[in-house]
């Protein structure tokens, strides 16, 4: 096993892409939500804006792909059932007000599997959850 230094992290993150960083920190700024510790930073909504930084990064970043995997099939599948149940619902009008938070999940799920997609990012990004948490 490789020795884990801040060095060797600070290394992982200074030679990535732009959607490596903005994946990153919306990481951050959905989990450990620094605006709601800093009142000066509560003005904008921070995790969405890097959440559209990193969509629109992707498609630069060579590294970056569509990683093909059986979890997909799974996520469709569990997207049909919530359309489906959405659409038979008792409260139609309350399910689709809420329908874009289950479907705003699978975004940012495919986001994480476009651009973590070697050794070093993955250990990278889960040092970012981990120190986060």
């Amino acid at each position: 096993m490789r020795k884990a230094s801040i060095m060797r992290i600070w290394e992982i993150y200074r030679r990535e892409s732009m959607a490596y960083w903005m994946i990153c920190l919306y990481l951050l700024f959905e989990y450990a939500r620094p605006q709601s510790i800093f009142p000066w930073m509560s003005g904008l909504p921070w995790a969405q804006m890097f959440l559209v930084a990193a969509a629109v990064s992707s498609f630069f970043d060579p590294k970056a792909k569509f990683a093909r995997a059986p979890s997909h099939l799974h996520i469709f599948m569990f997207s049909a059932a919530i359309l489906a149940s959405t659409a038979v619902a008792q409260y139609r009008d309350i399910s689709f007000q809420h329908l874009f938070d289950f479907f705003s999940w699978v975004v940012i799920y495919i986001l994480i599997l476009t651009i973590v997609t070697t050794r070093e990012r993955l250990i990278g990004f889960l040092f970012v959850f981990v120190f986060y948490f």
